[in-house]
C-alpha cells in the first residue's frame, strides 16, 4: 500500500472543490514516481520536473497549483507554548523556476496552496472563471 503524504489530502480537497465548481483540471501524478527508471520514462513522455501538482484550464489561460502540506502546530508542555511541529511543505528550486517562467506568460497563474481556502480566495480575488 502506498504511503499517504500530508500533501495528498490537500490536493484531493482542492481537486474536489475545483470539479464541483465546474473547473476542468488534471494532475500529472508526479508524487507517484518512485524509481529512477519510472522518472526517466516520464521525462521521455514529456513530464517537466518542477511542474505543478494541479493544472486548471480557465478562461484565457491556466491556473497552476502547487500543493504543500500545511504548517502544523502543537502545544509544548516543556515551554507552555504552541510550537511548530511540522514546518510544512517547501518549494524545490525547480518548482520555483517553473513558477517564475509561468509568471512571465500573460493569462497564466501560479499559486502555492496549503488548503482549499487558499485556492478559493485566489480564484475569487482574481475573478477566475472555468474555461
Amino acid at each position: 500500500m502506498r504511503k499517504r503524504y500530508a500533501e495528498d489530502g490537500v490536493q484531493i480537497g482542492i481537486v474536489r472543490y475545483l470539479r464541483l465548481n465546474g473547473f476542468l483540471c488534471t494532475s500529472q501524478g508526479a508524487g507517484l514516481i518512485k524509481s529512477m527508471r519510472t522518472q526517466l520514462t516520464a521525462n521521455r513522455l514529456g513530464y517537466l520536473k518542477g511542474s505543478p501538482d494541479v493544472i486548471v484550464w480557465i478562461r484565457g489561460g491556466t491556473l497552476n497549483i502547487e500543493c504543500k502540506a500545511p504548517k502544523e502546530m502543537k502545544y509544548s508542555i516543556k515551554t507552555g507554548k504552541m510550537v511548530v511541529a511540522n514546518a510544512g511543505g517547501r518549494q524545490s528550486d525547480t518548482q520555483k523556476e517553473f513558477q517564475e517562467n509561468i509568471g512571465k506568460i500573460p493569462g497564466h497563474h501560479y499559486i502555492i496552496a496549503q488548503d482549499v481556502l487558499d485556492v478559493k480566495k485566489y480564484i475569487e480575488a482574481n475573478g477566475i472563471q472555468p474555461a
